[in-house]
């Protein structure tokens, strides 16, 4: 017989769905950096260059750049980035 007593907000089959507010374009609160562009998104294969470590793809995580340079665009763990800000904000 199947259990019944599950923990609440944990659903069967893998972790809650991502609020739509967190993705696609839309800047994290407590993420951003005045000249920063910040987003949030879920495809990987870069890595980190707080921990130099992969992204792996699906893993929800920063994309931060200066204002009007997107080619200088990285891809941050989001405990890498809330690292980065405690040490004053990334640099160039």
């Amino acid at each position: 017989m199947p259990r019944r007593n599950r923990p609440k907000g944990k659903r069967a089959g893998g972790p809650a769905p991502l609020r739509p507010d967190v993705l696609g374009g839309v800047t994290p609160a407590g993420a951003g950096v005045e000249g920063w562009t910040v987003r949030m998104s879920q495809k990987g294969g870069s890595d980190c260059p707080y921990c130099n470590r992969p992204i792996p793809a699906g893993k929800p995580h920063i994309v931060a750049w200066p204002e009007d340079e997107i080619e200088l665009r990285r891809h941050w763990h989001v405990a890498c980035w809330e690292r980065e800000l405690r040490r004053g904000g990334p640099t160039l």
